[in-house]
């Protein structure tokens, strides 16, 4: 004849064989395979700029309103901008306009970018034939992270692309089991 052990007998030789899992402050860098200790939320916004989605001519809308192909903007271009540069002051005027590569900061003043494959290009100048409403081609700050917004929970697993949303948002050390 078999003998069993009783249900609470079992339970109590399970819990005493294990130990609780600590919680311990480490680098983000070796958290992957972790568990979150706590709930994360970003520390920044991301990005912190309106960008250009399209590589183009950053210009303001307001100024092609009455174009047409019987009367043409021409506005001149005085600057470039890269993704990654630092955005020098440019003052967005009526004869104007900036040459801006996609992911770039638009300079402030600026609301639209119209694409290379809408204007005519010739000796430092575009040509503009059809109105570009306000918003056209510019990723508004915030589009993929905002400051406070609660990016995981605790208990969370912590896998390659968490790991990137976390670094994303600004932490340096986190709090894992």
């Amino acid at each position: 004849m078999k003998h069993f052990i009783t249900f609470n007998l079992a339970k109590n030789i399970c819990l005493n064989s294990i130990s609780a899992v600590k919680k311990v402050f480490v680098n983000i860098q070796k958290t992957v395979s972790y568990a979150l200790a706590q709930d994360c939320k970003s520390k920044v916004d991301l990005p912190d700029y309106d960008s250009s989605s399209k590589d183009g001519f950053a210009i303001k809308s307001f100024y092609t309103k009455n174009v047409s192909v019987s009367k043409p903007l021409y506005l001149k271009i005085v600057d470039t901008i890269f993704a990654g540069n630092k955005v020098k002051k440019t003052i967005a005027k009526p004869s104007s306009c900036v040459k801006i590569m996609t992911g770039a900061v638009v300079p402030k003043n600026f609301d639209a970018v119209i694409p290379n494959e809408f204007v005519s290009e010739k000796n430092g100048f575009i040509k503009i034939c059809s109105p570009v409403k306000k918003g056209t081609n510019i990723r508004k700050k915030t589009i993929q992270l905002k400051k406070n917004e609660t990016l995981f929970t605790k208990g969370t697993f912590i896998r390659p692309q968490e790991l990137g949303t976390l670094i994303s948002a600004g932490f340096t050390k986190i709090s894992v089991y």
